[in-house]
């Protein structure tokens, strides 16, 4: 018990609860009072609380327990240093040195020792010692880790690339587009805006693709490039890239409001991972959508079924959420009254949530479609015989019923559940408590083929070339994303009274996405090859209400996950942390509830466990020197949400409750974040990206040009070279001299938004 609850506090304290660590050092110590690893817990918790001599406290009783814990005497050194009371220094010293002696590799315990010195004033030649077997262990320590990651189980799908043999009408379909945007032009007396330069052109590319900035290689290998194609070979290459999954699994999981926690029992990461293979391997959209509205199963063995657990039990918000995302249109008021904006009545929203109404998201012991008995009372009368302490029997109760609610989470159809009209229905058109039959919103109506469910019949409807809204839905959708307007705004709220701003386009946009069989890489690759996307950025501001007639792709802000792919791109010099494949999940957590016994289902349970234990010792290879909760990590790998105080969140990344939160408003907190946060550290960390290609510089002059050319990818002008030489002349230390010109250059209005 004592382990288990020092495990769960580790956990915490990693993903920055200190309060629940705290509880759980708490609850170890009281469970397990000689147990030195609990008090050694709770002593880390009070360092990290800046409770110096409580954490030394807690430290002594560890040592007590276990003299010869190198650990709890790093602990309790690092606690006296955090005193700040001289007279703490000299048994701080003592504490280092005996924790070498007790383990001589301990990295911790040189860097401790020199630490508490130079509080003593020890002059620095004679720490030259510890030094340097600090980094000789740090060294040792880094070459292990990467040998160790690289034998780590990783989720990776081999990206499709773009078809060589559909590039010539690729590019005539830009010409098309070039002319329709053309004649809007005349028609509405709009100058464009200039051709992007290669530099604005390669940085904008990269964001809008692979979702962050080049790297300093990347930028100045096209920069340096005299092959007349670079522009559109480089957009084939991002669009076969990793990059392209890793960014546009941001932009869908913010429409679908992706969470890792999908509802009670039911974990999101496999769907996560489902969505990234099917943007990877290029899955037609139509078959994307078709294959999340008509899953069955669980989770683990059906990952599209994710989709459906987002909205566990609510099939009127699903199929609100459904026509939303999918078709452009909200009818979400209809639920409780005709719509007052629009033609939509409360018995169409009924009878287009009939086709769903039969769909459940789990499923209970007596369903004799999947058992022939109730497994529940045999395994619950199993668990009671099982030997085990009555604590330990009531804790992991919880835990057993727990798990075989998870594996009965399956989403299914059941025909016989019929949608009524709710008792307060005030209509003329039908009687409070009629059954609803499914009837489609618009176009043809459609009838089920046989052997067809009526969930199967209505994505079969959604997802059709005839559906005058799905094509047209996701050819806005895309066009939005790479222009920073759609030709319809918003692009969720269509009505029949709605007209694109050059509706000539917009119908070419819709005929294209339906030609290509909504291949959406070779639609992107069609806008991205356009004059109009490659023309500069316009920067003044447009008015609520006011038409966007396209004169350059409208200047935006970065995402908050642009923004954090792109420190990653400067602060790592080799790719961040990538998810273990849900797979072993998989493995971890399936039961065969008619045939597996109690002690097994326990035995899952704890898999499941280890599984997670061995998922956050690989990330903790990724995790920031400065800040131990920061996972080095692309924004696509991370917990989502994160919590509320993550960089992502606060610069605008959504909670994923509701279809396309997020946001990239400025704001206080941000400003005061990359002030006082930890970006700058990350940068100019010894052996980040940046740091590294400033070091192998021979003079000022060029290590100025390599900073601007990996953060704002071009070249500094004569000010701005002579600027930044002057604040770095005479330091010798890389980290201190560029800092401020770093600090600077991520802090512009050039860095933050998309050119």
């Amino acid at each position: 018990m004592g382990e288990a609850l020092c495990d769960r506090s580790l956990l915490r304290g990693i993903a920055g609860d200190l309060k629940g660590a705290t509880a759980d050092a708490d609850a170890a110590i009281a469970a397990s009072p000689k147990l030195a690893r609990a008090h050694l817990q709770r002593g880390m918790i009070s360092i990290r609380e800046k409770d110096a001599s409580g954490a030394v406290k807690h430290c002594d009783e560890a040592i007590r327990l276990d003299p010869r814990s190198a650990d709890a005497l790093v602990a309790r050194g690092q606690a006296r240093l955090a005193t700040k009371n001289a007279d703490d220094y000299e048994p701080a010293v003592a504490d280092f040195t005996k924790a070498i002696e007790f383990d001589p590799k301990l990295a911790a315990a040189y860097s401790g020792r020199v630490q508490a010195r130079r509080k003593l004033g020890v002059p620095s030649e004679d720490l030259a010692d510890d030094l340097a077997k600090v980094k000789e262990l740090d060294a040792a320590a880094d070459k292990k880790k990467a040998a160790a990651n690289a034998e780590q189980p990783r989720f990776a799908v081999e990206p499709t690339p773009v078809d060589p043999a559909r590039h010539g009408q690729a590019l005539a379909s830009a010409k098309k587009i070039d002319k329709l945007v053309a004649a809007n032009y005349a028609k509405h007396d709009v100058k464009p805006m200039p051709k992007t330069t290669d530099e604005q052109f390669v940085r904008r590319v990269y964001l809008d693709i692979a979702g962050t900035i080049p790297s300093y290689k990347q930028t100045t290998s096209f920069l340096t490039s005299t092959d007349p194609d670079k522009r559109t070979k480089l957009i084939d290459e991002l669009l076969g890239s990793e990059g392209y999954s890793s960014h546009f699994f941001n932009f869908w999981a913010d429409i679908l409001r992706y969470r890792d926690r999908l509802g009670e029992d039911v974990r999101g990461e496999p769907w996560r991972q489902w969505i990234k293979q099917s943007l990877t391997e290029n899955k037609p959209y139509d078959k994307f959508v078709h294959e999340m509205l008509t899953a069955e199963g669980l989770v683990w063995e059906n990952p599209a079924t994710g989709y459906l657990q987002r909205d566990p039990g609510m099939p009127l918000d699903n199929v609100n959420n459904t026509i939303r995302i999918f078709l452009g249109t909200r009818i979400g008021c209809a639920q409780c009254h005709n719509h007052p904006f629009d033609k939509w009545t409360q018995k169409q929203f009924y009878e287009a949530a009939a086709f769903v109404y039969p769909t459940q998201t789990q499923t209970g012991g007596g369903d004799k479609r999947y058992w022939k008995e109730d497994p529940n009372p045999r395994l619950r009368d199993e668990y009671q015989s099982i030997e085990q302490e009555e604590e330990q029997r009531r804790q992991r109760y919880y835990q057993f019923e727990a798990h075989l609610r998870t594996n009965m989470k399956i989403v299914n159809d059941n025909p016989g559940r019929k949608i009524q009209l709710p008792k307060d229905y005030a209509y003329s058109d039908a009687k409070p408590g009629d059954v609803v039959q499914p009837k489609a919103l618009f176009g043809p109506d459609i009838k089920p083929l046989p052997g067809e469910t009526s969930r199967q019949t209505f994505a079969r409807w959604l997802t059709s070339k005839e559906n005058p809204r799905f094509a047209l839905t996701i050819a806005n959708r895309l066009w939005k994303q790479a222009f920073g307007a759609g030709q319809i705004e918003p692009v969720d709220d269509m009505m029949d009274s709605t007209v694109a701003e050059n509706p000539d386009l917009m119908a070419f946009l819709e005929s294209e996405m339906k030609r290509l069989d909504f291949d959406m890489k070779e639609y992107l690759r069609i806008l991205y090859n356009t004059e109009t996307y490659q023309r500069q950025s316009f920067d003044h501001e447009v008015a609520i209400g006011t038409p966007y007639h396209f004169p350059g792709p409208m200047l935006r802000r970065m995402t908050a996950e642009q923004a954090w792919d792109s420190f990653l791109t400067l602060a790592r010099p080799e790719p961040g942390f990538q998810d273990v494949p849900m797979s072993l999940y998989k493995e971890a957590v399936a039961v065969d509830l008619a045939k597996d016994s109690a002690e097994r289902v326990l035995e899952s349970r704890d898999r499941v466990v280890q599984f997670d234990q061995m998922r956050n010792k690989v990330q903790d290879a990724y995790r920031s020197k400065y800040d131990r909760n920061v996972l080095m990590a692309r924004a696509s790998e991370l917990p989502s949400p994160v919590p509320p105080n993550h960089f992502l969140r606060m610069f605008g990344q959504s909670d994923r409750e509701l279809i396309s939160a997020s946001s990239t408003t400025g704001s206080v907190p941000q400003v005061l974040f990359m002030y006082n946060g930890p970006v700058t550290h990350m940068l100019l960390a010894e052996g980040s990206s940046i740091y590294n290609n400033i070091v192998k510089r021979k003079n000022a002059s060029d290590a100025v040009r390599v900073v601007f050319l990996s953060i704002l990818n071009r070249e500094p002008d004569q000010e701005e070279l002579a600027t930044a030489i002057s604040q770095v002349r005479g330091e010798q230390k890389a980290a201190v001299a560029f800092g401020n010109v770093v600090w600077s250059l991520v802090n512009t209005r050039e860095f933050m938004f998309v050119q």
